[in-house]
């Protein structure tokens, strides 16, 4: 486009990608090596505390209820159709639900702290204060992400990625040996916070608010399922750590922490790599179809057809006629899908028997496309 928000030419395609790899692979050997060394000095109990506080963070992604995933399929159709009120819409549904999320998460957060509940037997004053905050930053970081890649901004995911992982590296060098686990969440809260502040400055002029529950329930249905699956998956790779947790005690649960830790870098490494070089060119794609979906929802927009009007019906549906010799597709292919073929292929009757045939047809069709 005029302005380089959607096409994504290949050269940019594949030094977005290298460096999008570059920085995951940094960040997630960083880490893996920060996490060894907080295991060795935090000490048994404590890393199993550690592992099952962020399972618990894990558990949280389930709370925007599939929103997200429908604002990544519906914001690129809008913005592929230049409709600005239409994107702010969709952006504002996003901003609204997770506010609402992060309400949520700090009630529960703060329900938690105040009953005292621990996590591998061990509990300190304000841990699920500090969950909450690194959950809530968490939780905030989605909406910087989503535009990113929506507007195929990989260099600004990936600064943004550092912002967040230099200032998590230094703090957990000074934090943890200091405050141990506090310390550590400590540090993932303010590289988190980094991260959220640095996103929302490079999207500022996209903050909006909107809400409307039909809207909002419509995002629910498309998007849930999605999300229950990854949460699903979630507990099942989790559930384990729990059981060890409840039957084996504090110090095998650490270990058991430790193997985690250390299987899910081994396994993360190959699956990460293809992601992440892959990204850019499946927006790309992603966006295509989106500028493709945008132009056939225009020519249904104003293509309107009063289906008493014999007239217009026999109009519109030479227009159906066009379309399919354009696409090289027969009228029998495009006409059909509403269940009754009207290219010759029944019986000839009277006219208005006919008329109310294609007229089925075409009402049928319109739905359907």
């Amino acid at each position: 486009s005029d302005h380089g928000r959607y096409a994504l030419p290949w050269k940019h395609e594949a030094v977005s990608g290298l460096f999008n790899l570059f920085v995951a692979a940094t960040m997630n050997g960083l880490s893996v090596l920060i996490g060894l060394w907080a295991a060795k000095l935090l000490g048994t109990a404590e890393v199993g505390s550690l592992q099952l506080a962020r399972t618990i963070l894990g558990y949280l992604t389930i709370l925007p209820l599939g929103v997200t995933v429908a604002v990544s399929y519906e914001l690129p159709i809008a913005l592929a159709r230049e409709d600005e009120d239409e994107a702010r819409k969709v952006r504002g549904i996003l901003i609204a639900t997770l506010a609402f999320v992060c309400l949520v998460q700090a009630i529960t957060m703060v329900v938690l702290e105040g009953a005292g509940i621990s996590l591998n037997g061990l509990f300190f004053h304000g841990q699920w204060l500090l969950m909450a905050v690194v959950s809530i930053l968490a939780t905030w970081s989605i909406f910087p992400s989503v535009l990113f890649v929506t507007h195929e901004q990989f260099i600004r995911l990936a600064l943004c990625r550092l912002a967040r992982i230099a200032p998590f590296i230094i703090l957990a060098l000074l934090l943890i040996p200091a405050w141990g686990m506090r310390g550590f969440l400590a540090a993932m809260a303010i590289g988190t916070g980094v991260y959220v502040g640095v996103g929302l400055a490079f999207q500022a002029r996209e903050l909006c608010w909107h809400w409307n529950a039909a809207r909002w329930w419509r995002y629910v249905k498309f998007g849930l399922p999605v999300r229950i699956n990854a949460l699903l998956f979630l507990i099942l790779t989790s559930v384990d750590l729990w059981l060890v947790s409840a039957y084996l005690g504090r110090e095998a649960t650490g270990v058991y922490a430790f193997a985690i830790m250390v299987s899910t870098a081994v396994y993360t490494l190959p699956r990460g790599t293809l992601t992440e070089l892959a990204l850019p060119t499946l927006t790309k794609s992603f966006g295509k179809a989106g500028r493709e979906l945008a132009a056939g929802n225009e020519l249904i927009k104003f293509q309107r057809v009063d289906l008493g009007n014999e007239d217009e019906v026999v109009a519109a549906t030479a227009v159906l006629v066009k379309t399919a010799e354009d696409a090289g597709e027969s009228i029998d292919t495009v006409i059909c899908n509403a269940g009754i073929s009207c290219s010759g292929g029944f019986p000839h009757t009277d006219w208005e028997t006919e008329m109310q045939v294609m007229r089925i047809n075409l009402h049928g069709h319109l739905r359907l496309l």
